[in-house]
């Protein structure tokens, strides 16, 4: 179907809660115009992959793409922790695939530490431990401290379709909208110019 179906909070809140912790949910939408408010925060929810298929694209690499995520994860049950870790988004971590790296964003502690990545292959335990050096707050790239950002957005924006709290889900997006200068449904661009200093951008509260 296109995914229209009307209780996506009922369902969304079950893959949140109910899901077994060895199973994955893979969402495909068909169609020119595939319900993607159910499709993609599915697929996050269930760690499994979204896959869009309109009526006049080729099935076949739809169809592969699907199968190539349920072919066999070489890690599964990933975890990152450790003293240099604040937060980490998506949440909970998705598989990861041969050939297909995780994008996982990282807030990380200004005074640096031991970050430990954990998971589960079929050979057994996999554990790689790095140390990271201390940075201070803001420094690096926008483009990389800017991902932990929307990843942290897109969790809170499944966590309110699932059923939490408005109030509270949209004063956190908004803060972290202020905090990495991003776009989101509370925060927006505005553009100053002055004809002495150029233009300045700025994320700003809608």
């Amino acid at each position: 179907t296109d995914g229209h179906i009307g209780f996506e909070s009922q369902l969304l809140r079950t893959l949140q809660h109910d899901l077994p912790r060895g199973s994955r949910l893979h969402a495909v939408g068909v169609g020119s115009a595939p319900n993607r408010a159910l499709t993609r925060p599915a697929a996050r929810a269930g760690r499994g992959v979204e896959v869009l298929a309109a009526l006049g694209d080729d099935a076949e690499r739809a169809a592969a793409r699907l199968i190539a995520a349920t072919r066999g994860p070489a890690i599964v049950d990933l975890e990152i922790h450790g003293p240099a870790v604040a937060g980490f988004a998506p949440h909970p971590l998705p598989d990861l695939m041969a050939g297909a790296p995780v994008l996982v964003g990282l807030s990380l502690r200004p005074d640096g530490g031991e970050l430990i990545v954990r998971g589960r292959t079929p050979g057994g335990l996999w554990e790689e431990r790095l140390t990271v050096q201390p940075t201070e707050a803001g420094a690096g790239s926008p483009g990389v401290t800017a991902l932990y950002g929307r990843e942290a957005v897109e969790d809170l924006e499944l966590d309110l379709a699932a059923g939490a709290d408005r109030d509270e889900i949209d004063r956190a997006i908004e803060q972290i909208g202020l905090d990495f200068g991003l776009a989101t449904r509370l925060t927006s661009w505005v553009a100053i110019s002055a004809a002495s200093e150029g233009t300045a951008n700025a994320g700003v509260p809608k």
